[in-house]
């Protein structure tokens, strides 16, 4: 069975810069937090990328297009 910390957590996202932040928090305060939290965005137009950069080495943060 798999510990806490070998679990990355891996997050699809576009434009959902009114929901992101509750999300990322969320798994921020996990009881057991994973070893990582990785955030794809793709190229968002909302603001969601500017708020993802917020949480700096919280989180891996990577843009690939949509259609990727």
């Amino acid at each position: 069975m798999s510990t806490a910390k070998e679990i990355t957590i891996l997050v699809a996202v576009l434009n959902k810069a009114d929901t992101i932040r509750a999300c990322i928090e969320s798994l921020l305060k996990l009881k057991e937090a994973p070893a990582k939290i990785m955030v794809v965005d793709g190229y968002s137009k909302d603001g969601t990328y500017e708020i993802l950069k917020e949480y700096g080495d919280n989180i891996e943060l990577y843009q690939f297009p949509e259609n990727l």
